[in-house]
């Protein structure tokens, strides 16, 4: 066999490059979209963290004015939040190195630690912690690559979580007015009131965005519309007409469904990166 003159060489070095570099192109891609799959992961687990916790805020806030009907409910609630904090600790170690992720746990065990809290300062509290966790989902998404700015239809998943926290939102302050029937004039139930009709209008003027139209199938804009023709009729006229357990139920199916709709998305992100 001849010797490799040095000419072959230089033939040869081209292909040898031009191979390295699909290789390292390949590895990098393989790792990109393992990346973005464990990303998706934290959303699913994220976004069932805060389903639980906007139940416990409407739940909570019920009963903090007067509906004691709502308490088996509320600690069944409060025990599935405590086990997917757990549950999430479990899935990998990147929360755990986030301050973020620290204070959303810390604010957690305050939250339910306290014993007297106003209807208003629970709900204030819980919002809180829901947008702080919202935020750190966009830190997840951007971290994972999951997130591709604000003008594109990628992030229909995003878009489902505000408009649920707006749905979530109202469900709690429907809760507080529905558990308070016998105190129509109250100042809390005038506040909470007029609350609820700023946050009706808020979301209506979302839903006019569009980008949310583009983004929200149908059904699910229906369902949300009649809700609020239901909180018009049943809660802002003529006194709550509903009692707080029917009130809440009604919402959470609303709920329910824009987080199918969420679900839905996700998966289809998981099928994108499986091809």
């Amino acid at each position: 066999m001849g010797d490799i003159t040095p000419n072959a060489v230089l033939q040869i070095f081209p292909l040898v490059l031009v191979v390295a570099l699909l290789t390292i192109g390949l590895m990098r891609h393989s790792t990109a979209r393992q990346r973005q799959a464990q990303g998706v992961i934290w959303l699913q687990v994220m976004r069932l963290l805060i389903t639980h916790i906007q139940r416990h805020r409407g739940l909570s806030s019920g009963i903090l004015n007067g509906d004691r009907s709502l308490q088996e409910k509320l600690e069944a609630v409060r025990r599935q939040v405590d086990r997917d904090f757990d549950q999430i600790g479990k899935v990998g170690g990147w929360v755990g190195q986030h301050e973020a992720w620290l204070a959303i746990t810390q604010h957690w065990a305050r939250l339910t630690s306290a014993t007297q809290l106003s209807v208003a300062h629970n709900l204030d509290q819980h919002n809180r912690l829901i947008k702080n966790i919202l935020v750190f989902i966009d830190d997840i998404a951007k971290e994972h690559h999951l997130y591709s700015g604000m003008q594109t239809k990628a992030n229909i998943w995003r878009d489902l979580l505000m408009l649920a926290e707006y749905v979530g939102q109202i469900r709690a302050l429907g809760t507080v007015i529905a558990s308070n029937c016998d105190e129509w004039d109250d100042p809390l139930t005038n506040r909470t009131r007029q609350d609820l009709q700023t946050l009706s209008q808020d979301l209506v003027t979302t839903l006019e965005a569009p980008r949310c139209r583009t983004g929200l199938d149908g059904d699910n804009l229906q369902r949300i519309l009649d809700f609020l023709a239901y909180v018009d009729l049943q809660l802002l006229h003529q006194g709550p007409l509903v009692s707080a357990t029917d009130f809440y139920g009604t919402a959470t199916g609303v709920l329910d469904r824009l987080y199918e709709r969420f679900d839905e998305e996700l998966a289809q992100v998981s099928r994108r990166l499986a091809r």
